[in-house]
């Protein structure tokens, strides 16, 4: 826990040194204004007694009133110049605490991406962590504020009397323990209603919800949904009014010890006072204080259990900005630090190299079981490559793997004479476009988009719609200012298929020596997808890199058009050649292919599909 506080006082004054300073400094200053204030109306009441009394001259009273009028100034705007500071720290904050989490996203080892504790982080990390950093400083700031107060109050009781001293702290330790008992239990319950705050949040989404909404529709099922959320709702209203009774007890309970310690306070100081052994002036500053020491012993309590609630709610951005880095990412910091390193980087991708696999095997983190076992192979530059197999058989792994995103478990992979493990995300960049089967959309330019992929291009007119050109004539990608998406008003909605083509023409926008493909026509029909690969065919056949490509495709008359066929079955290449060696071999590759052949057969009378 006190890990998480340093953490995160280290983050304000990292991003935001000086609003940070102001603020430090603004709880120290308010801080002493309790203790101030009892003291200076102590030496302001005593001192016109003594003036009365001809005993002190008046500008001693002069003097005690005015540090105790400046006092009161302080603090009827402190408060004014907090928030000013704040709203200035805010600014801040958000800026460069996002830019830090930004760039962190591009140092984290993919491998954590397995870890479901990773997606809760980057869950809470969309809603606004300069936030909650900030809420956290604002209860350490509270408390620092209130520990100054207390401590100053121990002081003056301290001197007053022992036993108040005393009092005072058995009082707080009294309201600290109800205090604690009654967050636990309030928690409990909250937490207890987790699950149902998920589901009617999940009810209430559906309603507004594109892609739900019009099966609701056509299957009437809306009034149903709204029967199921009101009676989920009344339940958790139901619970809701318990928990605000139950916190009423222990309110009362809180008053109780507050009366307490009052009349405990007012029973002392009048014995004292009988006895001469406290000045009117310290009784009065005392009494006149009694609502600021009430509300420190209510404030004291609640700062810290608010403490303790809001670093669970900070330790989500620390979790995942303690991620490991990328091996590939600290080869490209240290690339920038060695000029030499860099040059060589560069003249070993200026030619082509063939990707070797080396007894490679592989598991996921925080699994054992292997999805590739002991995989060897060579990928001759500038070769068409297609990886086929069942579900599961470990074919995305293997892209995976390619591109850097994970090391091998065992085994090496080598880019022409390289270990894969020593080269920069950069250089792999240089080597190696992706389109994924679960490609990203993005709501920005179609140049944007299009040059995503290598940003060199962005202003590049003719090379972005040559790409664009060699994956589809559809007019909708004429124009490269089109602002894609609903962002804004003129946005254009891009179909399931035409976002597909975008990304695939992402990849062949970006100049390197191979495309991989995973599934990249699984959103086409068999005639689009035809039209999709005789495109692909020219970019990949024209350039005068003579780029190569391997893609994956459960489509398999697309692997005909690979040079080398690539045959995974749990997690081995049981069979390797081209589509006609393979289907003279009539293993697995000739099963699968027939299964799917026998698909689009017809019937000889009728000519339907069968």
């Amino acid at each position: 826990m006190l890990k998480n506080f340093i953490k995160c006082i280290c983050t304000v004054f990292k991003y935001g040194a000086f609003p940070a300073v102001v603020l430090f400094f603004l709880s120290v200053f308010t801080g002493l204004t309790l203790p101030f204030t009892v003291l200076y109306t102590q030496k302001l009441i005593d001192s016109i007694i003594l003036f009365l009394k001809e005993s002190v001259v008046l500008s001693s009273v002069l003097w005690n009133a005015a540090v105790l009028a400046l006092t009161i100034l302080f603090m009827n705007h402190v408060n004014f110049i907090s928030n000013i500071a704040f709203i200035y720290l805010e600014k801040k904050l958000t800026y460069n605490l996002s830019e830090a989490i930004l760039t962190k996203m591009l140092k984290i080892d993919f491998a954590c991406f397995e870890d479901a504790a990773l997606h809760d982080a980057l869950k809470e990390i969309r809603s606004r962590p300069a936030k909650k950093v900030i809420n956290l400083f604002k209860e350490c700031r509270a408390f620092l504020c209130d520990s100054i107060k207390l401590f100053g109050m121990v002081f003056i009781f301290a001197r007053v009397s022992p036993w108040l001293s005393f009092g005072f702290f058995v009082f707080l330790v009294l309201d600290f323990i109800n205090e604690y008992i009654a967050t636990k239990k309030i928690q409990a319950i909250y937490a207890s209603q987790v699950f149902d705050e998920r589901e009617l949040e999940d009810l209430s989404s559906l309603l507004s919800n594109k892609d739900a909404l019009p099966e609701l529709k056509i299957f009437s099922a809306i009034p149903f949904i709204v029967k199921k959320f009101k009676d989920k709702y009344k339940v958790l209203l139901k619970e809701r009014i318990s928990i605000t009774l139950k916190s009423y007890r222990y309110m009362g309970i809180a008053s109780v010890i507050m009366i307490a310690w009052f009349s405990f306070l007012i029973f002392v100081l009048i014995r004292l006072i009988i006895r001469g052994q406290v000045s009117v002036g310290m009784f009065t500053g005392l009494i006149a204080s009694i609502t600021e020491i009430y509300y420190l012993l209510v404030f004291m309590s609640q700062s810290f259990w608010g403490l303790i609630d809001d670093n669970k709610s900070i330790g989500f951005l620390y979790t995942f900005m303690d991620l490991p880095h990328d091996i590939h990412y600290k080869k490209m910091l240290h690339e920038e630090k060695i000029l030499e390193q860099n040059i060589l980087e560069q003249n070993i991708f200026d030619k082509k190299n063939a990707i070797i696999f080396e007894n490679v095997s592989f598991h996921y983190p925080n699994s054992e079981k292997e999805v590739l076992k002991n995989i060897s192979f060579r990928i001759e530059p500038g070769a068409h490559i297609a990886l086929v197999g069942k579900n599961g058989s470990g074919k995305t792994s293997l892209i995976k793997l390619i591109s850097g995103l994970y090391k091998p478990s065992a085994g090496n992979i080598f880019i022409g004479s390289k270990n894969i493990n020593s080269l920069s995300r950069d250089a792999l960049h240089r080597e190696f476009s992706v389109v994924f089967q679960d490609y990203a959309s993005y709501q920005m330019t179609l140049r944007e988009n299009a040059a995503l992929g290598s940003i060199e291009f962005l202003n590049d007119d003719e090379h972005l719609k040559k790409s664009l050109a060699l994956i589809s004539d559809d007019p909708v990608f004429d124009d490269l200012d089109k602002h894609l998406g609903k962002l804004e008003e003129s946005g254009t909605e891009l179909s399931g298929g035409q976002k597909q083509k975008l990304a695939i023409a992402r990849a062949c926008a970006a100049k390197t020596n191979f495309i991989i493909f995973d599934e990249p026509t699984a959103s086409l029909d068999p005639s689009a997808e035809k039209e999709m690969y005789q495109n692909l065919q020219k970019i990949i056949g024209t350039s005068d890199r003579g780029r190569g490509c391997i893609f994956i495709s459960h489509r398999l008359a697309s692997a005909k058009m690979a040079d080398i066929i690539f045959v995974l079955d749990e997690g081995r290449i049981i069979e390797k050649g081209s589509h006609d060696e393979l289907i003279k071999n009539s293993g697995l590759y000739f099963k699968m292919y027939k299964e799917q052949a026998s698909w689009y057969k017809t019937e000889p009378d009728t000519n339907k599909v069968l």
